[in-house]
C-alpha cells in the first residue's frame, strides 16, 4: 500500500509552506501547542490572506465559492499551518459551512458562504449548556416561536470563539414532544444583538472559554438551518465534521514529540546525558510510533469523507487516540524533566519556557472539547463494535 502523496498534493503543501514562511508573523503565530485562535488583529489577517488565496472552502462546490477540489487539499493546508502553529480555517469553513451546503436554504447560503470562503466573520458553537454536556439531547435553551422570529432564552457553557465571534451555531429547544432528540433545532444567531450576554470563562491552561446568556433575543426564522426539529441530524453530521476537522492533531502531536525529542538531545539531569537513559529513549520511541499510528488514522479519515461519507466512526476513533495521545506526550515530557518539568512558564529553572507543563494543563480539555473521550468509546462500541448499550 502506498501512502505517498500525488505531485500535485506535495507542490501544494510546498506552496502552503512557503506562504506560511513569508506571511506568518510573530504576532499571528500561537505560542505553542497548536493552531492559533483568530482572536486578534493579526491572526485574523492571516485568514483573509488564506481566503484571498482562496484556499478557504478548497473542497465546496464552485457554486459555493469553493474550488471543488477533493478534501485532502484541506487537509494538507489545515496540517501545515497547524504544524507551523498558524491561524487554520477551523469550524466555520469544516463544520458550518459544510453543514450548511448540506442542509441550509439558498438564503442561509447567499448570507453565509461568500463571508465564511472570505473570513469576513467568524461562528463559535453553542452547544453545551450546564446539565447539557456530554448528554447533549438533554439541552434545554429555548426558542419559540414569534412571528418570523425565534424568542431565545437559556445559557451556554464552554464556547471557545464566543468572545471574539460574531455568530454561533446554536443548538435549541424547539420542542419537548416525543424523544428528547426529536425536538431540537440549530440556528446560526448572532451574538451582537440585544439579550446576548457574552461573559468569560477560564480553562485550567489559562485558555479564555465563554458562558453566552439568551434573555428574549431574537434570531429570524429564516437562519434555522435545515427543517425545525430535525437538528439533532445535522448537529451529530456537524460533530462528525468537527472531530474530522480534528484530523490534524496529528500535526499538533509531531511539532511536541519533535521539540520533545530536542530537548531530550541537548538537555541533562543530574549530570548526565538525558538522551543516553534506556527509559527515556524508550518512551520516546514509543511516543514517535503512535504519532505515525496517528497519522494512519487521519488517513483513514481522508478516505471515508473522500468517498462522500461522513466519516463518524473513523472520526471518533482519531479524535479519541489523538487528544489522549496529546495527553501522553505531555505527562511523558513532565516525567523526563522530573521536578522541573512541573515549574511554570517564567520559572528560572523551568524547561522549555513550561511549554510542556502549559500544554499539560490544555490537553485535558482536548479529551473533553467535540466530545469527551467517554463519548467517542461509546460510538466505537455501538456503532463499530455492535456491542449491547
Amino acid at each position: 500500500m502506498d501512502f505517498r502523496f500525488s505531485p500535485e498534493i506535495e507542490a501544494f503543501r510546498q506552496e502552503v509552506k512557503d506562504f506560511v514562511k513569508k506571511e506568518l508573523t510573530p504576532e499571528a503565530k500561537a505560542a505553542w501547542g497548536g493552531a492559533a485562535l483568530p482572536d486578534t488583529p493579526p491572526r485574523r489577517e492571516f485568514l483573509r490572506k488564506l481566503g484571498r488565496k482562496g484556499w478557504l472552502g478548497l473542497s465546496w462546490p464552485k457554486e459555493y465559492g469553493g474550488q471543488g477540489l477533493p478534501g485532502i487539499y484541506e487537509y494538507v493546508l489545515s496540517y501545515e499551518l497547524v504544524y507551523a502553529g498558524a491561524p487554520h480555517p477551523g469550524r466555520g469553513v469544516g463544520i458550518v459551512g459544510k453543514t450548511i451546503i448540506r442542509h441550509g436554504s439558498d438564503r442561509l447560503k447567499k448570507e453565509f458562504l461568500p463571508k465564511i470562503a472570505r473570513d469576513d466573520i467568524q461562528i463559535a458553537l453553542g452547544y453545551t449548556e450546564p446539565e447539557a454536556g456530554s448528554d447533549l439531547a438533554s439541552l434545554k435553551l429555548k426558542a419559540v416561536r414569534d412571528g418570523d422570529d425565534f424568542i431565545l432564552n437559556g445559557q451556554k457553557l464552554f464556547s471557545t470563539s464566543a468572545h471574539f465571534s460574531e455568530y454561533v451555531w446554536l443548538a435549541v429547544r424547539t420542542s419537548t414532544q416525543g424523544p428528547k432528540q426529536a425536538g431540537i433545532s440549530l440556528f446560526v444567531a448572532d451574538l451582537k444583538v440585544p439579550g446576548v450576554t457574552v461573559k468569560p470563562m477560564w480553562t485550567m491552561a489559562g485558555e479564555q472559554v465563554s458562558e453566552i446568556y439568551f434573555d428574549n433575543a431574537r434570531v429570524p426564522g429564516y437562519r434555522l438551518v435545515g427543517e425545525l426539529n430535525r437538528g439533532w441530524q445535522y448537529i451529530t453530521e456537524a460533530m462528525a465534521l468537527e472531530r474530522f476537522a480534528l484530523a490534524t492533531q496529528g500535526a499538533a502531536n509531531r511539532r511536541k514529540v519533535e521539540a520533545l525529542l530536542d530537548w531530550v538531545k541537548k538537555a541533562q539531569l543530574h549530570g548526565k546525558p538525558i538522551a543516553k537513559d534506556p527509559l527515556v529513549r524508550q518512551r520516546i520511541a514509543e511516543l514517535v510510533i503512535e504519532s505515525e499510528v496517528l497519522k494512519l488514522f487521519e488517513y483513514d479519515v481522508l478516505d471515508i469523507a473522500s468517498k462522500e461519507r461522513i466519516p463518524t466512526i473513523e472520526a471518533a476513533i482519531n479524535k479519541l487516540f489523538g487528544s489522549e495521545l496529546d495527553q501522553r506526550i505531555n505527562i511523558n515530557a513532565t516525567k523526563i524533566m522530573e521536578l522541573y518539568g512541573q515549574l511554570q512558564k517564567g520559572s528560572k529553572y523551568v524547561p522549555e519556557d513550561g511549554k510542556f507543563e502549559m500544554d499539560y494543563r490544555a490537553s485535558v480539555v482536548g479529551t473533553i472539547a467535540a466530545g469527551s473521550s467517554e463519548i467517542q468509546r461509546n460510538i466505537i462500541a455501538l456503532r463499530l463494535l455492535n456491542l449491547p448499550k
